[in-house]
């Protein structure tokens, strides 16, 4: 089957940059300064040989030569020196200033490519590995792990109108606040917002964009999510591992416990990525050829 991604739902074909603006500025009751001054576009970068790049200053401000984000997110940029030095996650997702993060991740990253991605490889399977399935005739039930400010949550929405698609709020209160603004504007009626994962019924699929790295113990987190899922069933998985590696990273860790296998440095290359994976195979979830794009996201299919 051809590729033809003009007949997928794209993050753009429910907001744009300008509606994401009247969202933030109505949910958060700041105003239109406000806004600009906390979410605003990066300075063009020269791109640089990787030897003679220099990191830049500032959360998002694509540190080494031409990686990291396109936009830059100076009240989030702030929590970057006292997340390094405590490592405390209680105290950087209640802080209210994470939510210019989230959105700045969702906006460029989350929601955009892998999320858009994962619907794309459904339909339009890369390498002609699987058959075909087109999101808009699936009667799924989908939990978007994780899902912060939730664009990726109303992208699978959209793009799955016959699916339900389960949300649950992060401890940022503000990224709750502009999901529920964006949900009422969005006209989406097939998302369910619940209280906790613990009321999650039978899944077909859990999507967790760029949320396993956010604990150190990644398996304790992820396998009473995965437990929802019914055999058979799937989950869609990207990490940016290596990260804090790379640039200023909030919410991630340089090491990562993976139990029997052991404690993984993201410093060393693709050990927390072979960790996790083995883990995910002794919890009988097989890792699937399918590879979108830049690999992102993978997708695990539960055995048993």
């Amino acid at each position: 089957m051809k590729n033809n991604k003009f007949d997928l739902t794209n993050l753009s074909d429910i907001f744009s940059l300008d509606d994401i603006r009247d969202i933030t500025i109505t949910a958060l009751a700041i105003s239109k300064a406000d806004f600009n001054q906390n979410f605003c576009r990066a300075p063009a970068l020269k791109k640089v040989r990787a030897e003679t790049s220099v990191v830049n200053h500032g959360h998002s401000s694509r540190g080494k030569g031409n990686s990291g984000r396109q936009w830059l997110t100076p009240n989030a940029d702030a929590l970057v020196t006292e997340w390094y030095r405590s490592r405390n996650p209680a105290w950087l997702y209640a802080h209210p200033d994470y939510f210019w993060e989230g959105l700045a991740c969702s906006w460029e990253t989350s929601a955009s490519f892998v999320a858009f991605n994962l619907v794309k490889e459904l339909k339009y399977p890369r390498y002609g590995r699987h058959t075909s399935m087109d999101p808009r005739s699936l009667t799924w039930k989908v939990f978007d792990w994780g899902a912060g400010v939730g664009l990726t949550t109303l992208l699978l929405a959209k793009a799955m109108p016959l699916s339900e698609i389960f949300y649950v709020q992060t401890p940022c209160s503000k990224e709750f606040l502009f999901f529920q603004e964006a949900l009422k504007r969005s006209g989406l009626t097939n998302i369910t917002i619940l209280s906790s994962e613990s009321e999650l019924p039978s899944l077909d699929m859990v999507v967790g964009i760029e949320i396993v790295e956010h604990f150190q113990k990644p398996m304790q987190a992820l396998m009473p999510i995965l437990n929802h899922v019914k055999v058979g069933g799937l989950f869609a998985h990207s990490s940016y591992w290596q990260s804090e590696v790379n640039m200023p990273t909030l919410g991630h860790f340089l090491e990562y416990d993976f139990e029997k296998h052991g404690i993984k440095s993201v410093k060393k290359n693709m050990s927390v990525y072979h960790a996790f994976r083995k883990c995910m195979a002794d919890a009988a979830w097989e890792f699937t050829d399918r590879d979108p794009w830049q690999h992102k996201p993978r997708f695990y299919k539960r055995l048993k």
